[in-house]
C-alpha cells in the first residue's frame, strides 16, 4: 500500500514539474485558455492519481486527487476547480462502487476549500503559510474520511493509515501549491528580464559556440529587416552580413570564444542599405556554464554614427554639433588638454542635479569632482582621501575606457572616455539603470535559490544535503589542520507521541521553535546546525574536543528543557532533547563523515536507551570503542 501512495506523490510532483515547464509555451495566450490548460494539465494528473489508488475494500478508494483539485481551484478559479472537479467526478462515477457517493463528495469539498482558501488571497499572491493553511486543511479532509471508513469497516482499526494519507495529501498539496507559486514568480521575472532585452534601444544579442544568433532584440531584428526576432534564431553573420565583413566578425567571435577574451568597444564602419556609412561600437563578453567552460557569448553593439561625425565636424559645423548634442539621448561631454570644460549638452548636466550648475564651459574638471565630493552625489568617494581620487579621475581622461558609477539617488552612470589625437577628452555619459536593476533580479532569482537548496524549509537550519556537505568539509579541514571535529546528534524525544497528542501543525511549531534554540546556543563561528530528518537535528562543532562537546550538548539538552513546552506524551511533561556526541580526534584513522555519524547515532541510541532527556557520547578513549552515557541527564 505505501508504495502505491508515494507513486501517487510521484504522480502529482510529475504533472506539477511537467506544467511549470509547459505553462512558458502560453505566453501571450489569453488567461482563459491558460486556466484551462491549467485545469487540463491538473485534470490528467488527478486522474492518474487515481488510476493509481489503493482500495481498501469493495469499492472504496485512497489517492491523492484532492491535492491536485484543491490546487487547481485554488490558482485557476471557478473555472479550474470546474474542469478538473468535473473530470475527477465523471471518473469516480464511472468507476462506481459503494463508495462512490462519498468519493463524489470529497471531490466537490475539496474544490470548495480551493476557491475559499483563493477568496482568502484577494489577488495577492500566496505566502507559504498561506499555502501550509491550505495543505491542512486538505489534509484534515483526508484524516476524516479515511478515519470513517475505518470506524464502519469489519476490519480492525489502522491509525496509521488515517496519518499516512493525511501527511501525503499535506505533502502533496503544499509540494504543488509551492512548485506552482515559485513557477508563477520565475516567469513574471523572467517576463521582466525579456521585456528589458527586447525593447533596449541597443543592438543586443546572444549566440552559441558556433556563432549562431540565440536570441535577438527587437533592434536587432529591425535593422536586418525582419519584423520578428524569433526569424533570426539559428543564422549567423554569414546570414545577414556580405561575405568579407561576415568572415571578419566570425574570426574575432572564433578567437573570443577559444580564449576566453572579451572584445570591448570593437568600432566598426557599416555600408548603410540607402548608401551612407554607419558606426558601430560592440562590445561581446563569454558565457560560461556552471563548470566554467564556455558555452557562447553576449554582445551589445551600439550605433555611434552620431558620435563619429560630431568629432569630425566639430570645427567647421559649430551648429549642427550643438544641435545633435542637444537631441541625443546620453550625456556628452569634452575637455580640452588642460582638463577645462569646453563643450557639454543639457542632457549631461541633467544627469547631475546636484553639480550642474558646476558643469559649465571654462570650469575645470577638478571643481566638478571637488563640488561632486562636498554634495556626495556620487556614491563610493571615499571620507579620507578625497585628493587621491581626484587625481586619479583626472589622470582617467587620458585614457581610453569605461566605468560605472552609482548616484546619491540610486540611478547608475556608464561614463565612457575617449582622449582625442590632440589631447582632448570626450565623456559619454549613458544612463544605465535598468541594465543595472535587471542584473540585481537575476543575482536575487539566483541568491534565493542557492538558499532554497540548502535549507530545510520547515525549521530555517540546514538541510540534509547542506549538512553532509558540511560535515565531509570541517572533517577534510580538521585533518589538515589536526583539530578534533566533534558531532552531536539530537533527537525530539517521544515526538510522534507529541504529533498523535496536539497535531502536526503543533508538532511542526515545536521542531521550529527546537530549531531556534539551537541556533541561540551555537551562535559559534565554527557551529552548524542542520535538520538531519523528521524530529533528528544535527550540530557540527569544529575545532571542538570532546569535553567541550559535552558540555555544548548539556547546554543545550537544558536549554530545550527551559522552553517548557508541554508535552502530555512524555514521561518528563516536558518536550526534551537526547543527545548523542562522538568527535574525530587528529590520528583518529582520518574518520569519515559516515563513521561520525554513526558514532553520534550510536551515542544517541545509548541516550534514549537509558531513559531519554539525557547526553552519552562515543569515548575515542575507551577500549570497547562504544558509547558512555554522560554523568548528567534530566532525572
Amino acid at each position: 500500500m505505501w508504495q502505491v501512495l508515494v507513486a501517487n506523490l510521484a504522480v502529482v510532483s510529475l504533472f506539477v514539474s511537467s506544467w511549470n515547464h509547459a505553462q512558458h509555451w502560453l505566453n501571450g495566450c489569453p488567461e482563459r485558455l491558460r486556466v484551462i490548460a491549467f485545469a487540463g494539465f491538473m485534470g490528467a494528473g488527478t486522474l492518474a492519481s487515481m488510476l493509481l489508488s489503493v482500495q481498501l475494500r469493495e469499492g472504496v478508494f485512497v489517492d491523492l486527487r484532492s491535492s491536485l483539485i484543491s490546487i487547481s481551484a485554488f490558482f485557476g478559479g471557478p473555472l479550474g476547480a470546474v474542469v478538473v472537479g468535473g473530470m475527477a467526478a465523471a471518473f469516480r462515477a464511472t468507476v462506481g462502487g459503494s463508495g462512490v457517493w462519498a468519493g463524489l463528495g470529497v471531490i466537490a469539498l475539496t474544490a470548495f476549500i480551493g476557491l475559499a482558501g483563493r477568496r482568502g488571497l484577494k489577488g495577492r499572491e500566496p505566502t507559504l503559510r498561506q499555502l501550509a493553511v491550505l495543505s491542512a486543511a486538505i489534509a484534515a479532509t483526508a484524516m476524516v474520511t479515511i478515519a470513517l471508513i475505518e470506524v464502519t469497516s469489519t476490519q480492525p482499526a489502522r491509525p496509521w493509515l488515517v496519518v499516512s494519507v493525511a501527511a501525503l495529501n499535506f505533502a502533496a498539496t503544499l509540494m504543488a501549491g509551492f512548485v506552482i507559486r515559485q513557477g508563477r514568480k520565475w516567469a513574471m521575472e523572467s517576463d521582466l528580464l525579456k521585456a528589458a532585452f527586447r525593447g533596449s534601444p541597443d543592438f543586443q544579442y546572444i549566440k552559441d559556440e558556433q556563432s549562431r544568433f540565440v536570441a535577438v532584440n527587437q533592434t536587432v531584428a529591425t535593422y536586418n529587416g525582419f519584423p520578428d526576432p524569433e526569424q533570426m534564431r539559428g543564422k549567423s553573420d554569414l546570414d545577414i552580413a556580405p561575405a568579407d565583413r561576415a568572415e571578419a566578425l566570425m574570426a574575432m567571435e572564433r578567437h573570443l570564444l577559444s580564449t576566453g577574451e572579451g572584445i570591448r568597444d570593437f568600432e566598426e564602419m557599416v555600408e548603410d542599405p540607402v548608401g551612407g556609412a554607419r558606426w558601430f561600437a560592440t562590445s561581446k563578453s563569454p558565457i560560461r556554464n556552471a563548470e566554467g567552460a564556455i558555452i557562447g557569448l553576449a554582445g551589445v553593439t551600439r550605433d555611434v554614427t552620431a558620435y563619429k561625425k560630431l568629432q569630425k565636424e566639430l570645427n567647421a559645423k559649430s551648429d549642427q554639433f550643438l544641435y545633435a548634442l542637444r537631441e541625443m539621448s546620453d550625456g556628452l561631454v569634452m575637455f580640452d588638454q588642460d582638463g577645462v570644460l569646453v563643450l557639454c549638452n543639457d542632457r549631461y548636466r541633467d544627469f547631475f542635479p546636484l553639480t550642474a550648475s558646476v558643469r559649465q564651459p571654462g570650469v575645470h574638471i577638478r571643481s566638478i569632482l571637488a563640488a561632486v565630493v562636498q554634495t556626495r552625489e556620487q556614491v563610493g568617494i571615499p571620507g579620507t582621501g578625497a585628493e587621491t581620487w581626484i587625481d586619479e579621475v583626472v589622470d582617467s581622461l587620458k585614457v581610453r575606457g569605461e566605468q560605472e558609477v552609482r548616484l546619491f539617488d540610486g540611478r547608475w552612470m556608464s561614463i565612457r572616455t575617449r582622449p582625442t589625437r590632440e589631447g582632448m577628452a570626450m565623456v559619454v555619459v549613458s544612463d544605465i539603470t535598468r541594465i543595472k536593476q535587471a542584473e540585481v533580479t537575476a543575482v536575487g532569482v539566483r541568491d534565493r535559490l542557492k538558499a532554497l537548496a540548502s535549507t530545510d524549509s520547515l525549521t530555517g537550519v540546514l538541510n540534509r544535503r547542506a549538512f553532509d556537505q558540511t560535515l565531509e568539509a570541517e572533517l577534510a579541514r580538521g585533518a589538515r589542520a589536526r583539530t578534533p571535529v566533534s558531532l552531536l546528534m539530537i533527537d525530539v524525544d517521544h515526538f510522534k507521541a507529541y504529533n498523535d497528542t496536539y497535531g502536526h501543525p503543533a508538532g511542526d511549531e515545536c521542531l521550529r521553535a527546537v530549531s531556534r534554540c539551537l541556533k541561540k546556543f551555537t551562535r559559534r563561528g565554527g557551529d552548524t546546525v542542520a535538520r538531519y530528518g523528521g524530529e533528528e537535528f544535527a550540530v557540527v562543532m569544529a575545532q571542538t574536543n570532546e569535553a567541550s562537546a559535552q558540555i555544548a550538548a548539556e547546554k543545550l539538552r537544558m536549554s530545550v528543557r527551559k522552553l517548557e513546552l508541554p508535552h502530555k506524551g512524555s514521561n518528563k511533561g516536558l518536550v526534551t532533547i537526547s543527545v548523542g556526541v562522538a568527535t574525530a580526534v587528529p590520528g583518529d584513522r582520518d574518520v569519515r563523515p559516515t563513521e561520525l555519524i554513526t558514532r553520534a547515532d550510536r551515542a544517541l541510541y545509548e541516550a534514549k536507551q537509558a531513559g531519554r532527556d539525557r547526553v552519552s557520547y562515543w569515548s575515542t578513549g575507551d577500549s570497547q570503542d562504544r558509547p558512555v552515557q554522560a554523568a548528567r541527564d534530566g532525572s
